[in-house]
């Protein structure tokens, strides 16, 4: 994977990782999706992701397993974006995210926040 606006998308609900899946792919990223912590860790150690998305269905393990993986990768994506619910604790992933959204922020901020973690084009 070689996209320079390539986003990884990380949760437990199937559908609606696809749903901001196709959000994002809608607002023109290279949207992977990862549904189990195999998936996840083969599309970072590929390359070149640049956006990690949380979602808020993650539980803390899995929170603190996807952050040992993007940490340990090479590529940039220590721009870590984290959805998270209400007022749920995440801990660790709270303190790593550069953008913390409420999963009731809804698409357009999604969109926003992505874009905005995205590294400047030369």
């Amino acid at each position: 994977m070689t996209s320079a606006n390539a986003v990884l998308l990380i949760g437990n609900d199937e559908d609606l990782v696809k749903l901001r899946g196709k959000v994002l792919r809608a607002a023109g990223f290279d949207v992977h999706e990862a549904i189990t912590d195999a998936a996840a860790k083969a599309v970072l150690q590929a390359g070149d992701v640049r956006v990690v998305v949380l979602c808020h269905t993650l539980h803390d393990g899995q929170l603190n397993k996807v952050l040992d993986q993007v940490e340990g990768t090479d590529n940039p994506a220590g721009l870590v974006l984290l959805l998270r619910s209400g007022v749920r604790s995440q801990g660790r992933a709270m303190e790593s995210a550069d953008i913390a959204l409420d999963p009731a922020d809804g698409p357009t901020r999604l969109i926003s926040a992505v874009h905005g973690l995205m590294p400047v084009q030369c």
